[in-house]
C-alpha cells in the first residue's frame, strides 16, 4: 500500500499510471493519479527510475503532489487520451515542489 501524503495512513492507491518513456535524465518516467481510500485525498504521482552510472546502481524516485478532485478528474482524462506531450504539459503546473511528498510503500 502507499502512504497518503494528507492523512498519513496507508490507504493511497494508484488509480491510473501511464509510462511516458525515457527522458534525458531517466530511463523510466511515469505519471499517475493517486487516491486515498480513507480520506479521499487526490494526488499526482511522478515515478522515475534511472539505471545510469555504476553497474547495479539504480535510482528510483516516487513523489506525490496534492491536487483537488476536479484537477485529478481532468488529469485522469488526459492519461486516458494517450498524447504524451499533452500529458506532460497538463501535469507540469500541478507539480509544485514545495508541496510534494515522498510516496512511501508500506505493507498492510
Amino acid at each position: 500500500m502507499l502512504v497518503c501524503g494528507a492523512c498519513g495512513d496507508n490507504w493511497m492507491k494508484v488509480v491510473k499510471s501511464v509510462e511516458l518513456g525515457p527522458t534525458a535524465a531517466d530511463d523510466e518516467y511515469a505519471l499517475q493519479i493517486l487516491s486515498c481510500v480513507r480520506c479521499d485525498a487526490r494526488a499526482i504521482g511522478r515515478y522515475t527510475e534511472s539505471r545510469r552510472g555504476a553497474l547495479g546502481s539504480e535510482s528510483v524516485h516516487h513523489f506525490g503532489y496534492p491536487v483537488d478532485r476536479g484537477a485529478a478528474s481532468a488529469l485522469l482524462q488526459m492519461l486516458n487520451g494517450g498524447d504524451h506531450e499533452a500529458i506532460r504539459a497538463a501535469f507540469a503546473p500541478h507539480m509544485d515542489e514545495a508541496q510534494r511528498f515522498r510516496v512511501v510503500y508500506r505493507d498492510g
